[in-house]
């Protein structure tokens, strides 16, 4: 049975290190999970409140955009992580 290891995973330099360390020194029968949160801003994109400052309602279609480009860009990340510890081993 593998031992389990969950990797917290986002765009910084530590998490790119994080992943290099674990290629160098895990063994390569260890099961690992990459992490990442993702906010729902969904639900911030279909607010409709009196509430909302005029800004966010103003920029709520440019707000929603580049978290769906963040997304995509997030996953793109995911994978090329995940490739690297497949042609390391895992």
């Amino acid at each position: 049975m593998s031992d389990k290891v969950l990797i917290a995973f986002d765009e910084s330099e530590s998490a790119r290190n994080m992943l290099t360390f674990a290629a160098d020194h895990l063994e390569k029968n260890h099961e690992i999970t990459l992490f990442h949160v993702v906010p729902d801003t969904a639900a911030a994109c279909g607010l409709d409140s009196p509430s909302l400052t005029a800004y966010f309602e103003r920029e709520r279609n440019s707000f929603c955009r580049l978290e769906e480009q963040r997304k995509a860009l997030m996953k793109e990340k995911l994978e090329t992580a995940k490739t690297e510890l497949l042609k390391a081993g895992f």
